[in-house]
């Protein structure tokens, strides 16, 4: 079964944004294995998903309306908030500065590179490691019994 599938649908989804993130991060945890993420929002690009649609007059107008409503910046406690001008949005970033401690950042960088060497690369040490011993302790038992490995 896909991933996709466990997630609930948007209208299941609780009203508040922190219980939502709390939820959605916990999913991802569970289905995804990416542990600690305290924004499971992320967003860097895809903009392109929020702007296709069935006709060009849709398009259009979805494309309209995210360019021109304004920017979306974390606030107070982490919640996003809406600004109408870009001066608007850099004094709230000013003003509530996001800081990732260098403990997260190792963190993160230790859980990125074990996920991207088991599901992307197609490798995990952990089983090469265990190859190895086993390939180790099957030639002593076959040097004992004087038996050549094949």
């Amino acid at each position: 079964m896909p991933t996709y599938v466990q997630f609930p649908d948007y209208q299941d989804l609780p009203e508040d944004e922190l219980e939502r993130d709390k939820l959605l991060s916990g999913l991802v945890e569970k289905y995804i294995g990416i542990t600690g993420l305290k924004q499971p929002n992320v967003l860097t690009c895809g903009q392109c998903a929020l702007v296709c649609g069935p006709t060009m007059v849709e398009r259009a107008d979805r494309f309209h309306m995210l360019s021109e409503s304004g920017l979306v910046v974390p606030g107070e406690n982490g919640r996003m908030t809406h600004c109408d001008t870009y001066e608007e949005a850099m004094e709230i970033k000013k003003k509530y500065p996001h800081r990732v401690s260098r403990t997260e950042m190792k963190a993160d960088q230790k859980h990125l590179t074990k996920i991207f060497t088991k599901r992307y690369f197609g490798f995990e040490p952990k089983s090469i490691w265990q190859d190895f011993t086993y390939q180790r302790k099957l030639k002593k038992a076959a040097k004992e019994k004087g038996v050549t490995p094949g």
